[in-house]
Order: C-alpha cells, then sequence, then structure tokens
C-alpha cells in the first residue's frame, strides 16, 4: 500500500534502534503470537539479534510511503 503523501505525513516519525528496543522490552510473553504466527516471547529472546535489521526495514517503509500489505492486519 502507498500512502498518499509520503513526503509529508510521515517526515515527523522518528524511528531509532533505541525506541524499537523498548517497544521489543514491552513484549508481554504470555500473549497470543499475532498475524505473523510469531510468539511474543520468541520476539523478545531474539530482540538483540535483529534490532537493527527491524529498524531499517521500519525506516525504509516510512522513507518509501510503502507499507506491506501484512501491516495492516496488526492490532495497534
Amino acid at each position: 500500500m502507498q500512502f498518499p503523501y509520503p513526503g509529508e505525513e510521515l517526515s515527523d516519525i522518528q524511528i531509532t534502534e533505541e525506541i524499537i528496543t523498548k517497544i521489543f522490552g514491552k513484549l508481554r510473553a504470555d500473549k497470543a503470537p499475532g498475524a505473523d504466527n510469531i510468539l511474543p516471547r520468541l520476539l523478545r529472546s531474539i530482540s538483540l539479534a535483529v534490532i537493527t535489521r527491524v529498524t531499517i526495514i521500519f525506516k525504509k517503509s516510512v522513507e518509501s510511503g510503502d507499507i506491506p500489505d501484512d501491516w495492516l492486519l496488526a492490532n495497534v
């Protein structure tokens, strides 16, 4: 999906490794997996190994204005 105005509306979004690390830290291990069928407990356990890659993916998505269709299934 393409955001209608990628350069304007998304320009204020800050995505850093620190922010992603905090989000991973808030995942509750006792919750059920999401649409991707990945357990939050697994995500927390591998978070240090994937933080940089996840940050890059999120930044590129915001910069380009494209989001994967799967992200539209997320409960935020």
